[in-house]
């Protein structure tokens, strides 16, 4: 685990240099990350998704992750079949050995019945439904690719008006055609949209998209080829 803070240097660093020339744009872009922010908004968002690219080069994820071992060890790996789900949706764009679910998470999950995600941990009260897990995996690959800045960009998509509403199949084309791909929305909506590709594939029901079915999937399947090759 540990070992990881050495293997990712490299890349961090880099995610860290690409975010300081990224400052213009910030300023110039009125939207981030499928939000639409204000200027001094905008400013501060890349101040503190800096704030968070330092604390991946200390090692802050895997110094965490190493205390919930420790503390917490009734948390679990994933399990067979869950893997299988996992590699079924993100193919070999998630670094299953690193995820830990801990299943009794008492500060929220318990008292207001919602999961989080804390760099590769996934936190809940019990057992999540696969479609939950599905969402779930989906914030372990944004900070898997996108490092801890996720935890920023996810929270400032709750506070929107649209919220996980990714606005159905009539924006999904839209996107689609002009080949934006995930980017095109906020962090909350790129994991209900593979959230509910799931929920297609096993009951023909999507939650974000009431007329969306099963005559959809090839909509949805562009955006798990996105996921895969991002």
């Amino acid at each position: 685990m540990l070992s990881d803070v050495v293997r990712l240097l490299p890349v961090r660093l880099g995610r860290l240099y690409r975010h300081l020339l990224h400052l213009p744009g910030y300023l110039k872009s009125h939207r981030l990350h499928g939000v639409l922010l204000r200027p001094f908004p905008r400013f501060m968002l890349w101040v503190g998704e800096l704030v968070f690219f330092l604390l991946d080069l200390l090692g802050i994820p895997e110094w965490y992750e190493l205390g919930n071992c420790w503390f917490k060890p009734n948390s679990r790996s994933l399990t067979v079949e869950e893997k299988q789900l996992a590699r079924y949706i993100f193919g070999d764009w998630l670094s299953l050995e690193r995820i830990q679910l801990d299943e009794r998470a008492r500060v929220g999950p318990r008292q207001y019945q919602f999961c989080y995600v804390s760099f590769s941990i996934i936190n809940s009260w019990e057992t999540m439904p696969p479609s939950v897990l599905v969402h779930e995996l989906v914030h372990v690959w944004q900070f898997q690719h996108y490092g801890s800045p996720y935890i920023l960009r996810a929270l400032l998509a709750q506070r929107t008006l649209m919220g996980y509403n990714y606005g159905g199949i009539p924006l999904l084309e839209q996107a689609k055609t002009a080949d934006r791909g995930l980017k095109a929305f906020n962090y909350e909506q790129q994991a209900a949209i593979i959230e509910d590709y799931f929920r297609l594939i096993r009951t023909g029901l999507a939650r974000w998209s009431p007329n969306g079915g099963k005559s959809h999937l090839e909509t949805y399947q562009y955006y798990i080829d996105k996921l895969k090759n991002p």
